[in-house]
């Protein structure tokens, strides 16, 4: 049971973009951030020495980059908004590209979870 509206179509919806460029990433890396349809600056991240799913405003770092797996056959809009300042990760840190050291997350799975937690979040801030 999810309250307050966050399972409605809009509620349940994610939006997804392309993150700022990682220094060290092979040319090519079509990874994602994924946000909330409703909170579009709330992004889903893994933390570094972390295993579960947390919510950053604004760009989390590498820790928010997710690679799909096989790549999405289309064209994101790119992330527009305050750069990750602290914390931030690369390409083969052991931090991982959205957790990548980890192993995907199944991206159809990570849908409503991530759009629970976003909506949730984005109501307690």
């Amino acid at each position: 049971y999810v309250s307050g509206g966050a399972t409605s179509a809009a509620g349940l919806a994610l939006r997804l973009v392309r993150p700022p460029g990682v220094e060290g990433a092979p040319d090519g890396m079509r990874a994602v951030m994924i946000s909330g349809y409703q909170v579009p600056d709330h992004f889903l991240y893994i933390g570094q020495l972390d295993w579960s799913l947390s919510v950053a405003k604004n760009d989390p770092g590498t820790g928010g980059y997710w690679i799909p797996e096989p790549p999405l056959p289309i064209e994101l809009p790119a992330y527009e908004g305050p750069l990750c300042s602290w914390d931030c990760g690369g390409y083969d840190t052991g931090q991982g590209i959205g957790g990548m050291a980890r192993g995907f997350l199944l991206f159809t799975s990570a849908f409503i979870i991530a759009a629970t937690l976003i909506s949730q979040e984005a109501r307690i801030k």
